[in-house]
C-alpha cells in the first residue's frame, strides 16, 4: 500500500471525486484523512495500492497528479477483548456507550496515570467502538526483558477498540499505520483498558503479509504469563474492575471507585462493563471475582 498526497488552493471547494489505480480500475468517492493547511494549500493524504501513474479528479473539471510517497513500514493487526462489555451470546462486545453517546470525542488517556499527551480525537465516533485503548510497543529480546524501558519512540498511542475485538485507526474501520517503525529484537505489544488490567502478547508479533499481527482473544496463553481470563466459549479477555488503573484489582477500586459513583450514569471509571451505568452488578459480576488479581506486564 501506497500513500498519495494531493493538494488544491485554500480557499476552493473542490472535493475529491475519483481516483484512478494503474490497473485501471477506480474507486468514487475514497475516504481521506483530515486535511490540514501548509503554506497557502490545503493538502489531503489518501492510501491506496501502489499505481505509478494515476491521479485525482476534483471537481469542478480539476486534474492533480499525486505524488507518490514512502509507503508505511506496515499496519498493525490486534485483537483484544475487554471482560466487561463482553456478551458470551453474541461472542462479540457491547457497545452501549456508543449508543448512548458518551465515548469521548479525544482520547481520555490525558490524564493519571496514564499521562499521555497524544492529540487523537475525531469528530464523531465511527460505529461499532466499544471505547478507546492505549496501545505501546515495545523492542526486546524476551517477553521478560520488555519493560517500559524497551516502549518504542513515538508509542503509545490511541486507538478505537471495535465490538468483533479489533483495533483500529481513528476512521474506525482501518488497521493502525506504523511509520518510521525501527527495532532490533522482537516486537511487543502492550494494549491498555481504563478500567481492565494490561496486557502484554506473550510473543514478538510476526509479520503477516503488511501487518504485524496478534490476537489475544483465541488462547490464555496469548498474553504474557496467562495475564487474561475465561470469558465465554472458547474466547479470552482482559481482566476488569481495576477502577483506579493502579495495575491491581483491589478493595480500593470499591471504595474509593466504585462506592463513589454508584448510581450515577455516564463516562466512568467504576463503570467496569461499559454500559453507561455504574450499578451493583459492575461490583458483582466484575470486580469481585477478579479482586487480588494484578496485571502481568513487566
Amino acid at each position: 500500500m501506497s500513500i498519495f498526497v494531493f493538494s488544491i488552493l485554500k480557499g476552493q471547494n473542490y472535493q475529491l471525486q475519483q481516483f484512478t489505480f494503474s490497473t485501471g480500475s477506480s474507486l468514487a468517492n475514497p475516504p481521506l484523512s483530515s486535511g490540514y493547511i501548509l503554506q497557502g494549500s490545503v493538502f489531503g493524504v489518501i492510501s491506496g495500492p501502489e499505481a505509478q501513474s494515476a491521479g485525482y479528479r476534483l471537481q469542478p473539471g480539476f486534474y492533480l497528479g499525486p505524488l507518490l510517497l514512502e509507503s508505511p513500514d506496515g499496519l498493525l493487526s490486534l485483537k483484544v477483548f475487554l471482560e466487561g462489555p463482553f456478551n458470551s451470546g453474541s461472542g462479540q462486545m457491547n457497545t452501549d456507550l456508543h449508543a448512548a453517546g458518551l465515548i469521548p470525542l479525544a482520547q481520555p488517556y490525558n490524564q493519571l496515570p496514564w499521562n499521555y499527551a497524544g492529540s487523537e480525537s475525531v469528530g464523531s465516533i465511527p460505529s461499532g467502538v466499544v471505547d478507546w485503548l492505549l496501545v505501546e510497543l515495545r523492542d526486546a529480546p524476551s517477553a521478560a526483558q520488555a519493560t517500559s524501558a524497551t516502549i518504542l519512540s513515538g508509542w503509545p498511542r490511541a486507538f478505537f477498540l471495535k465490538a468483533d475485538g479489533s483495533i483500529t485507526a481513528l476512521d474506525g474501520s482501518n488497521l493502525p499505520q506504523l511509520n518510521d517503525l525501527a527495532f532490533d529484537h522482537n516486537l511487543y505489544v502492550v494494549v491498555r483498558h481504563r478500567n481492565h488490567l494490561a496486557v502484554m502478547s506473550s510473543g514478538g508479533l510476526p509479520k503477516i503479509d503488511d501487518s504485524y499481527t496478534w490476537d489475544f482473544t483465541n488462547a490464555i496463553t496469548q498474553a504474557y504469563m496467562s495475564g487474561q481470563k475465561l470469558i465465554g466459549a472458547g474466547a479470552f479477555g482482559m481482566f476488569g474492575g481495576d477502577g483506579d488503573a493502579n495495575g491491581q484489582v483491589q478493595t480500593q477500586d470499591k471504595n474509593n471507585v466504585w462506592n463513589l459513583q454508584s448510581g450515577l450514569s455516564g463516562y466512568l471509571q467504576g463503570d467496569f462493563d461499559l454500559n453507561g451505568q455504574v450499578q451493583t452488578q459492575d461490583k458483582n459480576n466484575v470486580w469481585n471475582p477478579n479482586s487480588g488479581i494484578g496485571t502481568s506486564v513487566p
